[in-house]
């Protein structure tokens, strides 16, 4: 199965988001799009607290890095059906 890199950019930084949509607009394997999250997500019951401080930890880090750098980048993702004919 085909691979993909996605960009996740701040909501708050949409030029940004301009800039990486323009530049990966003929790269089929690279999509961007605005971080839509409100705020922190109740953790899901179960799990182990090993787990659940590395998400959190994982979690975490990327706020930061959307917060300083407006943008992180998941690499290697599986790539979703095709969204042509969606409006974008």
């Amino acid at each position: 199965m085909a691979t993909r890199d996605l960009y996740i950019v701040a909501a708050d930084r949409k030029d940004l988001y301009k800039v990486l949509r323009k530049q990966f607009a003929d790269n089929e394997n690279v999509e961007v799009i605005l971080d839509r999250r409100q705020g922190e997500r109740r953790a899901a019951a179960g799990g182990t607290k090993r787990e659940k401080r590395k998400s959190e930890r994982r979690r975490a880090e990327e706020a930061h890095l959307l917060r300083t750098l407006g943008v992180i980048l998941v690499a290697g993702t599986k790539k979703p059906a095709s969204r042509r004919g969606r409006g974008a």
